[in-house]
């Protein structure tokens, strides 16, 4: 599995190599929640995993409303009482994962700094093990 982060700049030449090579199973791209972006994602390549940066329930509802194959949010929030860091919102993100006949919501906080959390929330089954000092983190798509 593959993240590449930062590369909305880009995104159409990205695309074309990711499908192309026939990859869009294994690599998860990223981007803030911008609608152009969205869009050449959706025309380009549906089949890309994809994990929005929001910043808001707009932004996550925005993804939504897209129909994107999108396997994680990473949620970045100021202040643990956002609706982003509520939990009950959290849990209405649960989705049936139609391959293994799951209802699952996994989420992962990153504290950046002590006003900024990270909360990436992923939508699919995860499988973590651990390696000495290095955590392998595999999502079951």
């Amino acid at each position: 599995m593959i993240n590449i982060d930062r590369s909305w700049f880009y995104w159409e030449d990205i695309i074309e190599y990711i499908n192309e090579a026939a990859m869009a199973s294994q690599i998860i791209i990223k981007s803030p929640v911008d609608k152009t972006l969205l869009t050449t994602l959706k025309e380009k390549g549906p089949s890309i995993m994809y994990m929005p940066i929001t910043k808001s329930v707009a932004d996550v509802e925005t993804v939504k409303a897209m129909a994107l194959n999108t396997v994680a949010f990473e949620m970045i929030v100021d202040k643990d009482t956002d609706t982003l860091a509520d939990k009950a919102y959290l849990s209405s993100l649960k989705v049936k994962d139609t391959t293994y006949g799951l209802t699952q919501l996994h989420w992962m906080i990153k504290r950046f700094s002590r006003h900024t959390v990270t909360i990436i929330v992923r939508l699919k089954p995860v499988i973590t093990k651990r390696y000495g000092d290095t955590l392998l983190i595999l999502d079951l798509i």
